[in-house]
């Protein structure tokens, strides 16, 4: 069984994946925002549903095995509801697109951590209950947090050419149109950098564009608003940036993922040298990790080598993604991929493989609880969660069950059946026929 709750970090990138390696789902011809993908059991000789993403958004990077591309991976549209099951596809692995598209992309949706807590009943509980059933309930947490709020400052540079300029307006505005069904659960503040001049020849900072908001149109107007190119550019404007998004992420709501997306120009990032202990822009990632914020990197441009030495440097303080985006890819929608990820559904597998699973009850705080059937004795669970972006992970439970009180009861029942009968048969011998009268 493969455990997903405790994925290893960055180092080790997966242990389901001996050869892991980040790979392009496109999709673009289903019409749905979904895809579901199997993975063939060597053992079984048998397709089975993905070990970690059973279905992925697309368009999107995801974490594969190398040595499950060839004719052990497959896909397919995710399908309507009203629609028949669409066919099932093999995977392209001489499409140049599947795996350049996405060879910079460090941490794919889905590689974030997600754990399983059980609160009641303790593991390996000795359980006694009147009826063969257990009430399980627990929580889900999502990179640490449990609950559905995330507040993401989206950071534009204005100090890219205008078609890279373009691209990142144009690419956060679909960002935001695709987030429109979660927004006021998840909050949109806009800065772009650096701001305006402030002092005698230097720009600093950032500009904020709109403060936290869940409104769509207001966030799109926002976005369009974002101004032409500055003619001063500070010699730090990065750092700034992300000091100023830190500023505002001083005000996010205490549950809420604090999660940073900047756009930077590529040739920023591509100095092959060792970053200098001191550089600024680390130091920036550090005060964004300590203060528990994701920071997700889009380099516009750039020709540097897949992994950049300051980014891998800034990726090691705060967790977060990379991802390059050559002129040629300006006009895709290369945001979409920002994992937000929580989960949307929780349920129980008791018993034998292929049994009926229970689901349980999902609040928006991320708790759980389900009433599970369970038999004499110990009783191997497996509590399921599924994320929005598809991932899936496992927390095998133990408890055993007592079956004293299930007795008593069904001897109680008994015995309250037959005093009953006994009841019923006295008042039948007590019934007299009246006397008759002359």
């Amino acid at each position: 069984m493969i455990l997903l709750g405790a994925l290893p970090s960055r180092a080790g990138e997966a242990d389901w994946a001996a050869d892991p390696i980040h790979v392009y789902y496109d999709g673009d011809d289903c019409g749905t925002d979904q895809i579901e993908v199997e993975v063939w059991d060597r053992k079984q000789g048998a397709w089975r549903a993905h070990p970690r993403h059973v279905r992925v958004r697309v368009p999107s990077c995801q974490l594969e095995d190398a040595g499950n591309l060839w004719n052990e991976l497959r896909w397919r549209c995710a399908p309507a509801s009203s629609d028949a099951s669409p066919p099932w596809r093999s995977f392209d692995v001489f499409d140049a697109e599947v795996m350049s598209r996405c060879a910079v992309d460090q941490i794919a949706s889905g590689a974030h951590r997600t754990a399983i807590s059980v609160t009641s009943p303790a593991e390996g509980a000795l359980v006694r209950a009147p009826e063969p059933f257990v009430n399980l309930a627990g929580s889900v947490d999502v990179d640490g947090l449990a609950g559905s709020e995330y507040d993401v400052v989206l950071l534009v540079d204005r100090t890219v050419a205008q078609a890279a300029l373009t691209a990142q307006i144009e690419a956060a505005r679909a960002f935001v149109r695709e987030l429109a069904p979660r927004l006021g659960v998840v909050r949109i503040a806009v800065l772009s950098y650096p701001h305006p001049e402030h002092g005698p020849g230097e720009s600093t900072g950032a500009r904020r564009e709109i403060a936290w908001s869940g409104d769509a149109a207001a966030i799109d107007r926002a976005l369009a608003r974002v101004p032409a190119r500055p003619l001063v550019v500070s010699r730090s404007p990065v750092p700034e940036a992300l000091d100023a998004a830190l500023e505002l992420l001083e005000s996010v709501r205490p549950a809420a993922r604090r999660t940073i997306v900047i756009g930077v120009n590529g040739e920023r990032l591509d100095s092959p040298a060792e970053p200098a202990p001191g550089e600024p822009l680390l130091r920036a990632a550090e005060r964004v990790a300590a203060r528990g914020g994701a920071l997700h990197w889009i380099a516009l441009g750039g020709l540097a080598p897949d992994d950049p030495v300051l980014v891998r440097r800034a990726l090691a303080n705060a967790r977060g993604s990379f991802r390059r985006v050559p002129p040629h890819a300006y006009a895709t929608r290369f945001l979409d991929g920002i994992p937000l990820p929580v989960a949307e559904a929780v349920w129980i597998e008791a018993g034998a493989p292929g049994k009926p699973t229970v689901p349980a009850s999902l609040d928006a705080h991320g708790r759980f609880s389900a009433r599970v059937p369970v038999s004499t004795g110990a009783n191997a669970l497996v509590i399921h969660a599924r994320t929005s972006d598809g991932a899936v992970a496992l927390r095998p439970f133990a408890l055993v069950f007592d079956d004293a009180w299930v007795n008593k009861k069904i001897l109680e029942a008994e015995r309250e059946r037959i005093r009953a009968i006994r009841a019923a048969q006295r008042k039948r011998l007590e019934l007299r026929p009246e006397p008759e009268t002359p």
